[in-house]
């Protein structure tokens, strides 16, 4: 399986959707960190994303249309091309 694919299988346990209703879309992907976006058949918005590739495969580290929190994402150590910005727990906006 290519990584758009099993990506898509992420989304789909997580939101218990069927495969075939996910669609996902990939910005950039340097082999262990991806980013895209995400949309479900038959809704009208979509969101952003963020996963990370591990032993096991991809996880889904952020998703969602919000700002990212700087402590959801550091030990992923995602490049800025990805992340420009994020949130601090005291809610200050951090530029990468």
């Amino acid at each position: 399986k290519n990584d758009s694919e099993e990506i898509k299988e992420v989304f789909a346990k997580k939101y218990n959707k069927p495969v075939d209703q996910v669609e996902v879309s990939i910005s950039k992907n340097n082999g262990t960190q991806a980013t895209g976006g995400i949309k479900f058949a038959g809704e009208m918005g979509g969101a952003f994303w963020l996963a990370y590739k591990q032993a096991g495969g991809w996880i889904i580290v952020h998703d969602g249309q919000g700002t990212i929190s700087c402590e959801t994402i550091a030990p992923y150590n995602f490049p800025s091309s990805m992340v420009s910005e994020c949130v601090d727990k005291n809610g200050k906006l951090i530029k990468k």
